[in-house]
């Protein structure tokens, strides 16, 4: 993912042939259509990285729902290694290198804050007008925020009056801080059911309850295994082929009574049951949540939740009947995401009055803008989405063919098969079933020479998981080569005397020979969280095992920070003191305790490559101490030393010490001298109590 400063923070305009609003999967594949057919686009990126709802926080078990020949972009294959339905971490490595692989981060403006998006009818022209100041200046918009852009807040409702645990499935990372407690999760789709599954197969909780209303009048969702028993996928996609939903919904009602021994699962209530034909609702794919339920791990209740009293949960059902869950020490509400029309509103003028679109991506009151996959149904994402944007570029092509939008299907629905016949290029014959649509040719006209993305040496772009670059390595120095064939792990007062040998050649090494990936990755990450989540005022930010401050400077746009630092090498420190940039540097090893700093001391703690290095996971508890409540702690963990830590980072959070809130896809440390260092960062907030003290150890 690629880090970048705020886009023109000037009263500049800049002009282009087509402006995205977006970097998902939706403004990525638009991007990389618009700039084969010609044109010179910008894409705008309200986020510090590319990759729309896979660039955010998400529960680990996710995987998708589509085989990954389904879900994919047309010209990026997956990598083999990758499952049949990828995992979060898979999506979200093959997004970065989509990115790097058609070099499309030079056309995306990423930290941009949109004010409004307004359309000049003389000049027919979008002015989309940015925080700051600046704005853009394009004859055609393609709004590529999607419908899963907001999640919805929480339910109204006494919650203070619960004494657990209540969170939003949008904060929900992993099962290992329930481990022997009684949870309950809140709803019925996608979301609520694997994070079910996910408490219940791997938690170790006391027990899992899954508690939701009756969805009238459709009845719920679909819940079905990926395969069915012969082995085929049962999420039917739309491809433009001529079968009929008829066919789909037998197809897939067999597999579910062969899935369930019956007709359905014996162990949901029958209020709780689909009450329509698949193809006429939404299938939810989850053979984990099947199996939980089959295996009697998971207890699924039809109800409303209407209060508390005390660690008690009140709910009616849809007959009226009261009822309790009594003694719930946590509770997990997956609710779904908000309407993107209140949104789009608020954002666009004008804007579009419903959610029929033509084709699903023309509103008839908004001119010369695609809304590219707001589409739901039984169809995939990327799919569609290269559909769309083809259809826009022949539109940006041949305008007049907006002229018989009135003539074309209305919906966002793209289960029916007859959308994506629409959406095929003329040239298509009747009945054929095109995997891929084909590229619109370059354009007739003279772009518009996008921006490219300003250098900034105190930002660089973090480089792509795996990759090895371009640049040629310059040769590592005595020392660092020393080092490296060790494989970074010298143990013993050996480590000491090595960095104090390395600290001069050290950033040359670190960044030309290694192109060392994890100091960007974690300056990019604070910052990208910074912007959202930090302290209001000036943020103190303790950086554990400094080194020669390379964190400092990748971080050096972030705003009213004060930076300390704690190094074992003497040597790195006085390169680090030449250099400045540190209220405070100390010479300390992170496994001598305590540190020279008091409690609750930083608003951030960040660790990049130190703990591979300490062999006692007690160190932990120091990190908690010199941490504020509430405050932040980044720790960059090689996966050849996850083992040494993972037990008590999980049991911190079972303690409510801290909540882990974010973990980076695996990445390659060494792009450019790849050594198959593979690391993660893992981002914790700490918890208000209990407070960890060195004396209390």
């Amino acid at each position: 993912f690629f880090f970048g400063t705020s886009f023109m923070a000037n009263t500049a305009t800049t002009s282009a042939d087509l402006c995205i609003i977006g970097a998902g999967i939706s403004g990525l594949t638009t991007l990389k259509n618009a700039v084969d057919a010609g044109l010179n686009p910008v894409c705008l990126e309200r986020e510090s990285r590319a990759g729309g709802v896979w660039s955010r926080p998400q529960y680990q078990t996710l995987r998708v729902q589509y085989l990954k020949t389904e879900f994919a972009f047309k010209d990026l294959d997956w990598d083999s290694t990758v499952g049949d339905y990828p995992s979060y971490d898979d999506v979200r490595a093959y997004i970065k290198e989509y990115v790097a692989r058609f070099d499309l981060s030079r056309y995306i403006r990423y930290g941009v804050d949109i004010e409004n998006c307004t359309f000049a009818d003389d000049s027919e022209t979008w002015t989309v007008h940015l925080k700051g100041g600046s704005q853009v200046q394009c004859p055609w918009l393609a709004m590529c925020t999607g419908s899963l852009t907001k999640h919805r807040g929480m339910p109204k409702g006494p919650w203070d009056e619960f004494d657990g645990e209540l969170l939003h499935s949008s904060e929900y990372v992993h099962a290992a801080p329930y481990k022997d407690k009684s949870v309950v999760v809140l709803g019925w789709g996608a979301s609520a059911l694997e994070i079910t599954a996910d408490l219940a197969n791997n938690g170790g909780c006391k027990n899992v309850t899954l508690l939701s209303r009756v969805e009238a009048p459709r009845g719920q969702d679909w819940v079905l295994p990926r395969r069915d028993a012969e082995g085929c996928p049962l999420r039917f996609s739309s491809d433009g082929s001529e079968m009929t939903n008829e066919l789909r919904n037998d197809r897939v009602e067999k597999a579910a009574r062969a899935a369930a021994g019956g007709d359905y699962y014996s162990w949901v209530p029958e209020a709780l049951r689909p009450q329509l034909r698949p193809m006429e609702g939404r299938i939810i794919c989850s053979e984990c949540f099947i199996h939980a339920g089959e295996a009697g791990k998971v207890k699924v209740v039809e109800g409303e939740c209407t209060g508390f009293k005390g660690r008690h949960l009140q709910y009616r059902t849809d007959k009226g009947k009261c009822h309790a869950l009594h003694d719930v020490d946590a509770i997990v509400c997956a609710i779904g995401y908000a309407p993107f029309l209140p949104r789009l509103q608020g954002l666009m003028s004008p804007a579009p009055q419903e959610s029929e679109w033509h084709l699903g991506m023309w509103s008839p009151t908004v001119p010369k803008c695609a809304f590219v996959g707001f589409g739901f149904g039984f169809v995939s994402i990327p799919f569609l989405v290269d559909l769309q944007s083809q259809y826009l570029l022949r539109c940006v092509r041949d305008p007049a063919l907006l002229s018989e939008m009135a003539s074309l299907p209305t919906g966002q629905n793209f289960t029916d098969n007859r959308y994506i016949r629409s959406l095929l290029p003329p040239t298509t014959e009747a009945g054929a079933t095109p995997a891929k649509a084909a590229p619109v040719a370059p354009l007739k006209i003279d772009p518009v020479q996008a921006p490219k993305q300003a250098a900034d040496p105190a930002t660089p772009a973090s480089p792509v998981s795996g990759a090895s670059g371009s640049a040629l390595a310059s040769p590592l120095s005595p020392t660092g080569s020393m080092i490296a064939e060790s494989n970074y792990k010298i143990g013993g007062g050996t480590v000491a005397e090595l960095y104090d040998l390395w600290a001069q050649d050290y950033d040359t090494d670190a960044e030309d020979s290694m192109a060392f990936d994890s100091p960007k990755e974690m300056a990019a990450l604070f910052a990208f969280l910074h912007r959202f989540n930090g302290p209001s005022g000036s943020t103190k930010i303790l950086d554990a095992g400094c080194g020669t401050g390379l964190l400092q400077r990748y971080a050096a746009a972030v705003p009213n920070c004060e930076w300390h630092g704690m190094d074992l090498s003497e040597g790195m420190l006085q390169v680090l003191k030449k250099k400045g940039g540190y209220e405070t540097l100390h010479a300390h090893s992170i496994s001598d305790y305590p540190w020279p700093y008091p409690d609750e001391f930083a608003d951030v703690v960040l660790c990049n490559g130190v703990l591979i290095y300490v062999d006692d996971p007690t160190c932990l508890n120091e990190f908690l101490r010199v941490t504020k409540p509430g405050g932040t702690l980044y720790l960059m963990v090689r996966e050849d030393g996850r083992a040494t830590y993972w037990e008590t980072m999980c049991a911190h959070e079972q303690s409510n010490a801290w909540r882990l809130k974010y973990i980076t896809e695996p990445r390659e440390n060494m792009p450019l001298k790849p050594q198959g260092i593979i690391y993660r960062i893992y981002v914790y907030q700490k918890a208000a109590a209990p407070k960890v003290s060195a004396a209390g150890r």
